[in-house]
């Protein structure tokens, strides 16, 4: 709660006079709330934004890049078949304020990777070889891993073709993000 506080103050030092509330649940998940990082945060902010009112678009747009491996639970649930976890933790990350084209990218680049990982294991090339051409970091090569072990390589298209489905209707906004997810879920651990 100090750090919420404390967050808030360089906030308004930097020039926000308003911030929406996500924005500072935001900033603490991408800091790991650690006040060197956040402070970083704060003066890229500063800098890119013009306004005196921070968005959680704000935050989005510079920092679409920064996943932290805390981001890979929904999808570690997903691909080991776990039917509640994923939904539960979808409602928290869209609490969150973490759009759902996000979500998807996530599970496609896994979905993606880990087919990737499966040709090249059964060509003989070695794990490390992989990683190095997956430009991977050693933490995110251990989750492709474990999915390559979870998705059967007969069900790699399939999922493949769910996802693009999902994209599809995300983008033509039919259902709304978590309900299009949702749908996405069934059809992975179908």
């Amino acid at each position: 709660e100090d750090f919420r506080r404390w967050l808030q103050k360089e906030l308004k030092v930097s020039g926000f006079l308003q911030a929406e509330s996500i924005c500072i649940d935001m900033l603490v998940d991408l800091s790991d709330s650690s006040p060197d990082k956040a402070f970083q945060l704060v003066d890229q902010l500063s800098l890119y934004c013009d306004s005196e009112k921070l968005k959680a678009d704000d935050i989005r747009k510079l920092f679409i890049e920064k996943i932290h491996a805390n981001d890979f639970a929904l999808v570690d649930m997903l691909m080991k078949g776990d039917k509640a976890g994923p939904r539960v933790e979808l409602a928290k990350t869209m609490r969150a304020g973490k759009p759902g084209l996000t979500l998807l990218g996530l599970i496609a680049k896994n979905v993606q990777s880990t087919g990737q990982i499966r040709l090249m294991k059964e060509s003989g090339i070695l794990e490390e070889q992989i990683r190095a051409s997956l430009n991977a970091a050693p933490w995110l090569f251990r989750k492709y891993l474990e999915s390559v072990s979870h998705i059967p390589a007969t069900k790699v298209r399939s999922h493949a073709k769910a996802i693009l489905m999902a994209d599809s209707r995300l983008k033509n906004y039919n259902l709304g993000d978590e309900a299009v997810l949702h749908e996405l879920f069934d059809k992975l651990q179908g």
